[in-house]
């Protein structure tokens, strides 16, 4: 079993998941984003309409665009994800100490 220590774990990839990410690397942790399908984005990668990142880039974008900037920005900043990936328990050791158990 392989043994991976993070400060914080973000599950699910979509605009959300990685938003949370990206702020917890600005922040100095270091963290993981874990997504149990085979690419991140979510939903919004099949919404060729406008109205997508209004609020976080101040612009408005397709959702394809939208993702594919944040896309980008995860990358600038380094977060670290692991695809294909299922959170099968959360154990709580401690306060700030969890395990998380995952698999893919």
């Amino acid at each position: 079993m392989l043994e991976l220590n993070y400060d914080g774990i973000v599950i699910g990839a979509g605009p959300a998941g990685i938003a949370a990410a990206i702020r917890a690397k600005e922040l100095g942790l270091k963290v993981v984003l874990i997504e149990n399908r085979d690419l991140l984005g979510g939903i919004p990668l099949q919404c060729v309409h406008p109205g997508f990142g209004l609020h976080y880039f101040r612009e408005d974008l397709t959702g394809t665009e939208f993702i594919y900037r944040l896309f980008d920005k995860m990358d600038k900043v380094g977060v670290e994800y692991l695809l294909k990936s299922h959170v099968h328990s959360i154990e709580f050791i401690a306060h700030n100490e969890k395990i998380v158990n995952c698999s893919n």
